[in-house]
């Protein structure tokens, strides 16, 4: 496991800050995207189809399967997810070490979710249709982490930045001058 490190400038425990960064995990099953929908009563539902069928798993379940392996790879804490085509997790980091960690680590990354995502869609496919060794079941997960700056006067209301090795100090800056408050301050 990696080591913590906690960066006494990022104030993650003490801060709110404006910007944030989103991991957008896009998941393909037998090269076709897989799909988000409403489920009924759980929540929103990973779709993907297989031999003509349907099969759904809870979004929330993938949450579960990504914490662990988010956290091998330099993310300090995975705290909700979204969803628009594909499922997109609120990750906070807590040094630019741990960030740039997980920047080098995303292949082990991706190559963990994937086994781990077979596995668990197989045993879907076993539970909801009775198969007993799912045949040509190929899942590619392309992971891509992004800064999110909220913006309200622009047309779309936030803007979108690509994390990368190179820009990786850049945006980090930027998110430290998103900061807008220290709690303490609010209670005073």
């Amino acid at each position: 496991m990696a080591t913590l490190e906690i960066d006494p400038d990022f104030n993650i425990h003490i801060s709110y800050h404006n910007d944030f960064f989103l991991l957008r995990t896009r998941v393909l099953v037998n090269g076709k995207n897989a799909e988000i929908r409403e489920g009924e009563n759980e929540g929103p539902v990973l779709n993907f189809s297989y031999s003509d069928n349907t099969i759904s798993t809870e979004l929330r379940s993938i949450t579960e399967i990504i914490s662990p392996f988010l956290c091998k790879c330099g993310v300090y804490h995975v705290d909700t997810f979204y969803y628009e085509q594909s499922p997109l997790f609120h990750v906070v980091f807590s040094s630019e070490a741990c960030l740039t960690r997980f920047l080098r680590e995303i292949g082990s990354f991706k190559h963990a979710m994937e086994l781990e995502l077979l596995s668990k869609l197989s045993e879907r496919l076993k539970s909801t249709r009775g198969i007993k060794s799912p045949r040509r079941l190929a899942i590619v997960v392309q992971p891509d982490l992004f800064l999110v700056s909220p913006n309200h006067q622009e047309p779309k209301g936030a803007k979108v930045h690509f994390v990368t090795a190179e820009n990786c100090s850049t945006l980090l800056d930027r998110w430290k001058d998103s900061k807008l408050f220290d709690f303490r301050v609010l209670y005073q």
